[in-house]
């Protein structure tokens, strides 16, 4: 029997999966960047709220009935149109009550008044592409996806530059996800029709629906958690802090995001099928918290201390403030590398239940964090967020892998490897920045040395016999060219079958 954790398939989808997300982020990094000089701080953290609705409506997208489409391999075209329809419905819902919000913030927030209708549009046409975007993923159309999904984040971002470029101040950072979400909409239409259905028989797809809302409300909870801190700062200390601190947090959640993202697609149809087959979870447990945590940890180590540096070439020196808020809020995105594969062992195992109530319970624990950090001012929320992430790190492996065959040593081996790297990169990056004698008038030199020094730590490992070994096997799968088989689940139905 082939194994349903192949490490050469694994690795073969990562890769297709992660140069569109290269390309993706090179795409959000140059927007961010461009936007923020245009804008500045104040009007920038003006637009603070859009960034939480951006995150809801492409969560919508991608969770709960997307999911669905993806662990259900055999659902025909029939359930695929109800669950079209369903996914309308809910996005409907959404925009309502998005746009609702909106319009009460408004009255406490610097929010432009054609603001809220824009989040609520957002939402209905995030909607549109949910299930075509599952099925062509389900299909392991990753190279599809990921060009759509680039056209889709060049086209908001190229309109929202436009829209700053001719003064339109903070609406540029509203019509962002919106004209994104609408050429998705199109493009997602166009490769993969599915027609909505909305007739009586949606109650046959009521036990999907079920699934997807149990999924759903995990990853709400955690998305409402990771951008409420904004909103609390804007409320708290000003637009500009919340600029500053909004800046911060984007610099971190789009590698975060991306790489997550990309592996999200890989790895969870293959932990889904290895949770059907003995001793193989363990191995697919180990294979993506490796792959996770060795491309983000020495990334984060080696941004925090080049962070200075990064911060005034990115972003003009108006924009300092926010180094401090990046650095503390590192040691959350490291903890989030190891959340994300959380996340997916409950989705695998099928106790997505499971999952809705160590969530309920541990969320607004980390919400009561930033409130917590709130007498220290930004910083302080930023700190006590990090910290209150890391503690609930553990707790949330051992519910997910129990009754797994998963042990607690298990849990940390995986981390050795990543942990050294990191080690290396930091002290690379800090040797690098001390060959440069502290100078501030050139940050891209110091940056360029300081890249320097990260990648000759990262690589430092390979010195290793045993690292060297696992290295030329991870590339022979790579070079290998192998058409990867259609992933096979074997989940029970929630609902009965709809042709």
């Amino acid at each position: 029997m082939r194994s349903a954790s192949n490490p050469g398939r694994m690795a073969r989808g990562a890769v297709t999966a992660l140069s569109g997300v290269a390309v993706r982020f090179a795409v959000q990094l140059v927007g961010m960047v461009t936007i923020a000089r245009l804008l500045g701080p104040e009007q920038y953290g003006a637009a603070a709220i859009v960034l939480l609705a951006s995150a809801l409506s492409e969560l919508l997208r991608t969770t709960g009935i997307a999911t669905v489409v993806i662990q259900r391999a055999h659902a025909g075209p029939r359930r695929l149109s109800l669950l079209s329809g369903a996914a309308l419905i809910q996005g409907a819902i959404a925009a309502a009550i998005a746009g609702g919000c909106g319009f009460l913030l408004s009255t406490t927030l610097p929010i432009p008044p054609p603001g809220p209708l824009l989040i609520a549009a957002t939402f209905l046409a995030s909607s549109i592409p949910t299930v075509p975007m599952a099925l062509m993923t389900r299909r392991l159309h990753l190279g599809r996806v990921m060009t759509l999904e680039v056209a889709s984040t060049a086209a908001g971002t190229a309109g929202a530059i436009a829209i700053a470029v001719t003064g339109g101040g903070s609406l540029a950072l509203f019509a962002q996800p919106l004209i994104g979400a609408l050429v998705l909409a199109v493009l997602s239409s166009v490769a993969a029709p599915i027609r909505p259905r909305f007739t009586r028989h949606l109650h046959r797809v009521l036990g999907d629906l079920g699934f997807a809302a149990n999924v759903l409300t995990v990853q709400l909870l955690n998305t409402v958690t990771r951008n409420a801190d904004k909103t609390l700062v804007s409320l708290a200390f000003g637009p500009t802090a919340a600029g500053l601190f909004t800046q911060a947090s984007q610099l971190l959640t789009i590698p975060l995001d991306q790489v997550g993202g990309a592996l999200q697609r890989v790895a969870l149809p293959a932990m889904s099928r290895a949770a059907r087959i003995p001793g193989e979870l363990l191995h697919a447990y180990r294979s993506t918290v490796l792959a996770s945590t060795a491309i983000l940890w020495p990334l984060f180590g080696a941004l925090g201390v080049l962070a200075p540096a990064l911060i005034e070439f990115l972003f003009g020196a108006s924009w300092a403030g926010s180094v401090p808020l990046f650095r503390a809020l590192l040691l959350a995105g490291c903890a989030q590398s190891i959340g994300y594969v959380t996340v997916w062992l409950f989705i695998a195992t099928g106790r997505v239940r499971a999952q809705t109530l160590w969530t309920v319970f541990s969320r607004p624990i980390v919400l009561a964090s930033f409130l917590l950090g709130i007498p220290w001012g930004p910083t302080g929320m930023a700190w006590a967020f990090s910290i209150c992430s890391t503690l609930a790190t553990l707790p949330a492996l051992l519910i997910a892998t129990r009754d797994t065959g998963i042990r607690l040593r298990d849990l940390f081996q995986p981390l050795l490897w990543p942990a050294l790297s990191t080690a290396l990169a930091v002290a690379g990056a800090s040797s690098a920045l001390a060959l440069s004698d502290g100078r501030t008038d050139a940050p891209a030199g110091v940056l360029a040395l300081g890249a320097l020094g990260t990648v000759i730590g990262f690589l430092c490992p390979l010195l290793l016999p045993r690292r060297r070994r696992l290295a030329r096997e991870f590339l022979r799968t790579l070079i290998r060219r192998q058409k990867p088989a259609p992933p096979r689940f074997t989940a029970p139905e929630c609902s009965p079958e709809v042709p």
